[in-house]
């Protein structure tokens, strides 16, 4: 399925609704890439890539950080 394609279709459509994405440098269960992929098909979105963190933002310091980039957003 070529989501970042239909998203982009989704955002021609209704312009108004941001996206934002978040994703884990280390992330092992959905591609970096992937993440990047997807920002670079929406018009304006915001992209944030954690560095050092998985799929599930797991321990208390990437927690940290992405709580904290999302109060500074």
């Amino acid at each position: 399925m070529d989501i970042p394609g239909l998203v982009k279709t989704i955002n021609s459509r209704h312009p108004s609704v941001k996206f934002t994405v978040i994703h884990g440098s280390d992330d092992t269960t959905v591609p970096v890439e992937d993440g990047r992929a997807f920002n670079d098909a929406i018009d304006d979105c915001k992209y944030l890539e954690i560095e050092g963190a998985n799929h599930g933002f797991n321990g208390t310091k990437h927690l940290e950080v992405l709580v904290a980039k999302i109060i500074e957003y």
